[in-house]
């Protein structure tokens, strides 16, 4: 996506994942601050330590006990106690957020805050056996712990409110491009998303991990596997008895190789 960028800055220096998001964080505070005063920039901070369930244990930042001291994954069975694991990841995404609002005090010290757009993600879910089903953290199946991520944005000069229909992480970049950047182009020209500003009243969502692609209803998740056959499954990842192909098939389909050369 950023392969067109100059002098792409491609790492971050540290001994570890902690250590290099507060380089990430740094180096983006020093490159904002020569910015801001040459006209409008975009800036992308990928954080990495909740990917890891990494934070700093010590007092301040552990918050959530008895957490689980060292990550061994051959111990994970569908009978393992989740909690100690959990409470680890539930510290690192403390931390993450510690992180976040590191920023948001940078931009409000610089006197950005108030004419910048923030948008807050993450690329996947994590799962912790919330189904009792032995499936532990992501790449796993497309139901709500893995496939659902949160969404939260700041957007200067728009009130407060919570979404509560469906949305995709590809309604981002239709949504900056129109409200933000004025392109008067149909969405459809350059995007399979919509505006997040409106329910589109989508019938699925599309998911992929790195095998398998899927099309998540709100009752019913249909895979298109690896082999190219479908799959039908409930959203706790059981098999769904409606077996019936989407109406909606050939319209996704399209959808999905609109962009390909």
């Amino acid at each position: 996506m950023f392969a067109g960028v100059k002098d792409l800055r491609l790492s971050s220096k540290g001994n570890n994942v902690i250590e290099r998001d507060l380089d990430a964080i740094r180096d983006f505070e020093k490159w904002a601050e020569e910015k801001k005063n040459k006209g409008p920039f975009f800036g992308f901070i990928f954080l990495d330590n909740v990917h890891s369930a990494a934070f700093p244990e010590d007092t301040e930042n552990t918050f959530y006990e008895p957490y689980w001291k060292q990550i061994n994954h051959l111990e994970l069975n569908n009978d393992f106690d989740r909690e100690p694991y959990f409470n680890r990841y539930k510290n690192a995404v403390r931390f993450a957020d510690r992180n976040i609002k590191k920023l948001i005090d940078f931009l409000g010290k610089e006197d950005l805050l108030n004419k910048t757009i923030i948008v807050i993600g993450a690329d996947h879910g994590e799962e912790f056996n919330d189904n009792k089903k032995n499936f532990w953290g992501h790449n796993g199946n497309f139901t709500t712990y893995q496939a659902r991520v949160p969404l939260v944005i700041l957007w200067p000069g728009k009130q407060a409110e919570e979404v509560g229909y469906r949305t995709s992480m590809l309604d981002i970049a239709p949504t900056l491009l129109t409200d933000a950047l004025g392109c008067e182009n149909p969405i459809e020209d350059y995007s399979s998303g919509a505006s997040l500003w409106r329910d589109s009243k989508r019938k699925f969502v599309f998911g992929s991990n790195y095998s398998n692609d899927a099309f998540i209803e709100p009752e019913r998740i249909v895979i298109i596997n690896k082999a190219g056959s479908l799959d039908y499954r409930l959203p706790n990842n059981d098999k769904a008895s409606d077996r019936d192909v989407p109406s909606y098939w050939k319209e996704a389909l399209k959808e999905m190789t609109k962009f390909l050369k």
